[in-house]
């Protein structure tokens, strides 16, 4: 179930460990979004959607061989 962040001055405030857990949660997945989004190329030149498709899905697999 999604709980987004509250707001520093949300009168109904989150139990602190369960902030901590959160804020942890959205660092990782900003950490790994930010790091497949370093492995693409400044501009993808596809003509196609479909070869646009095909080298999003490359450069995300390269992106998962890349930690094995």
């Amino acid at each position: 179930m999604l709980k987004p962040l509250r707001k520093k001055n949300s009168k109904r405030k989150e139990s602190s460990c369960f902030e901590y857990v959160q804020k942890v949660t959205r660092k990782q997945v900003e950490t790994c979004f930010s790091q497949i989004t370093n492995l693409f190329p400044k501009s993808i030149h596809a003509v196609t959607s479909k070869g646009f498709e095909l080298k999003t899905i490359l450069f995300i697999i390269a992106f998962c061989i890349q930690f094995f």
